[in-house]
């Protein structure tokens, strides 16, 4: 049995403390982790072998012995719910870090980490009508210097959008 990148069997009296642990529910419900919780409120349980103490979130250990295999390696185990103390299965998937992040700005967790271009970014200095003018501008001859002067942005931005990286 895999989990957090140890190797470890689910031994029925590790399987009995673990449940004990659980407040559980009809499926439609959270099921509550009754154990110690990490600061970022994720609920765990230990487990010592070979002389180390080993700590493994209580979600991705419910969604292990659910599936009965592993979570791959790089994946993480993200709540259908936004419960962190759910360890319901069926609350539960297999994703990405690019998941998490897109469940935490669309849930208002965190401010988006996605970067917003063009007219969606609220800093932008042009509007795709004033991009097409510059490249317009400078298809017929304006130099960059006067581009940067006309619309106010630095050479870099011209030299972008003239070349297309841009709007």
């Amino acid at each position: 049995m895999h989990t957090n990148g140890y190797e470890w069997p689910l031994t029925p009296k590790f399987m009995a403390r673990f449940w004990s642990r659980v407040e559980v529910k009809s499926r439609e419900e959270c099921w509550l982790w009754l154990g110690r919780a990490r600061r970022g409120g994720y609920g765990y349980i230990t487990r010592s072998i070979d002389d180390k103490r080993l700590f493994v979130a209580a979600h991705r250990l419910s969604l292990v012995i659910a599936r009965a295999q592993p979570i791959p390696s790089g994946k993480l185990v993200l709540h259908h719910c936004d419960n962190r103390l759910c360890v319901n299965p069926h609350h539960l998937y297999v994703g990405t870090y690019a998941d998490n992040a897109r469940d935490a700005v669309e849930r208002g967790r965190m401010a988006s980490p996605f970067p917003l271009y063009g007219e969606e970014n609220p800093v932008a200095r042009l509007t795709q009508a004033k991009a097409d003018e510059i490249r317009a501008a400078h298809a017929s001859g304006a130099s960059r210097a006067e581009l940067e002067a006309k619309f106010g942005v630095s050479k870099t931005t011209v030299a972008a959008v003239v070349r297309g990286e841009r709007w």
